[in-house]
Parts: structure tokens; sequence; C-alpha cells
């Protein structure tokens, strides 16, 4: 049987190029059922729990906004057993699920959603990513590519450095230690 995918775009419509990106990013992206959540500055983590709490599918699809499907097949992005991440992503930080991700139903139902003290978008993915890493889910790359456009939210954004160093307190407050 087929599994079902549920596609999850946070958005923060900023500028009228945020709606553009957005609809590029849904376009190119083949899911069973498409969830877009505006995130008019509560949280990008707060945008994706929405989505997780809406979805209805196997498998939750998690892209930025400015993230476009390049190629490969997206049913390669399920694996029961891990959460998937492509193999080629222009401008990726590290080889770990950030802007673009895919991981069964069930991830979600053990480790649960993003920590939502974090505002806006700095922290929420590194507190995350621990997360899974303390549950010990494992991160597979597959064979698909994406392109990112990455900041193109948080950079036009005249406050970004003080909500980043908000939210580097708040994990340094939960963790002891900066995300490596």
């Amino acid at each position: 049987m087929r599994p079902k995918i549920s596609l999850i775009v946070p958005h923060w419509p900023l500028e009228t190029v945020h709606d553009d990106m957005l609809r590029n990013c849904v376009k190119s992206i083949p899911a069973d059922e498409k969830i877009i959540i505006v995130n008019d500055g509560t949280g990008m983590g707060k945008a994706i729990n929405k989505g997780f709490e809406l979805a209805t599918g196997d498998y939750f699809l998690v892209s930025n906004n400015d993230c476009v499907w390049l190629g490969g097949d997206i049913l390669a992005m399920c694996d029961p057993d891990a959460i998937t991440l492509p193999d080629r992503l222009a401008a990726q930080v590290d080889n770990r699920p950030r802007c673009f991700y895919c991981m069964p139903r069930w991830i979600y139902e053990k480790v649960g959603g993003y920590d939502e003290q974090f505002k806006v978008g700095y922290f929420e993915d590194d507190d995350m990513l621990r997360r899974w890493e303390n549950a010990g889910i494992p991160f597979r790359p597959v064979n698909v590519q994406v392109f990112h456009e990455p900041g193109s939210t948080l950079n036009i954004m005249p406050n970004r450095n003080a909500i980043f160093d908000e939210n580097k307190k708040k994990y340094l407050a939960k963790w002891h230690e900066l995300p490596q």
C-alpha cells in the first residue's frame, strides 16, 4: 500500500516575494495532502506543530517555504524507521534534517513537536534535532534533490539579532551548551 504524505510548509508572508516562493515550493512537491501554515511571527516551530496536528498522512514532509523540489522519487523519502533528508540540498548547513525532511508519524507521536518557547526561527531546529538524537531517531539521506534559498525570511527581519540572542539564551538554559 502506498503511504500517504502530508506536506507541511510554515509560511511568514513578510513580502510578496515570500508568497511567490511559497507558490513555487508547493507546486514543485508532489504530496497527497498540502498544509500551509501562515506564521504571523509566532515562530516556525509553532507553525510546524500546527501542521503536525492537522496532518492526516502516514508521513510528514516538512519544507521551508523557500525550498523547491528538483528531482528524485518522493516515495524514497518515506522510511518507516528514520527521518529522511535530501542527499543533494543546495546551501544545506549540515547533513541533518532542517529545512526539508520527511518523518513517519510515529516519530512525532514519540518525541512530540517543536518547543514553542523559541521565537520566529533561531534554535528551534537545533532543539528539535537534539531531541530526535536523544530519542535515538536515525537520519538518512535519500537520492532526491532540493533547492533551498537560506535565510530568505530571517535575513530581512530588522530585529533578527535580538531574536537570535534571546533564543540562544533559551537554548543554553535548556541544554547548557550550544549546538555543535
